[in-house]
């Protein structure tokens, strides 16, 4: 999660606790090693073959199913997501925060573009979808939409899977 701080407000590498910097030089030499490799992991998310080997990925591995051709999952998977769609949730949270409290979050078809849903009793069998929240990375817009009366008919399709 390097790549989340080259941005603004990002704890720099001096704040970070000695032991976080005795690992960063062991696993990567330096700081700066660290941040080239982040940097390619942000230039990687522009391509679009980085990003459909990321949601097939996911989709193999049953933490996500594609529909319309967008990645959807819930975010109880998120620890097993692709790096590359870790970034994006983590540069998503940056943008507008709060997004990682989202119960359902979508990216695509669009590259860069997150929806994140929060819904009211996710654990029901039919929960309530309280707001929606997308977040558009390549402008750095938001755009917060609050409902009373949506139900999540379709909540399996966020559920993880195994293949």
């Amino acid at each position: 999660m390097a790549a989340l701080s080259l941005f603004p407000g990002a704890p720099r590498y001096a704040a970070l606790p000695p032991s976080i910097r005795r690992s960063v030089r062991y696993f990567f030499g330096s700081h700066e090693r660290l941040l080239d490799e982040a940097r390619g992991q942000l230039t990687a998310l522009q391509g679009t073959d980085s990003l459909s080997e990321s949601f097939h990925s996911a989709v193999t591995g049953g933490v996500a199913m594609l529909i319309n051709d967008a990645l959807s999952f819930g975010m109880t998977s998120e620890g097993r997501l692709p790096v590359g769609l870790r970034v994006m949730l983590g540069c998503a949270e940056l943008v507008a925060p709060g997004f990682g409290a989202c119960d359902i979050v979508e990216i695509g078809p669009a590259r860069g573009r997150l929806k994140g849903y929060v819904c009211r009793n996710f654990d029901s069998a039919l929960p309530r979808i309280a707001s929606r929240i997308v977040v558009d990375l390549a402008r750095f817009s938001i755009d917060r939409k609050d409902f009373t009366d949506r139900v999540l008919y379709t909540k399996s399709r966020y559920m993880e899977h195994t293949a």
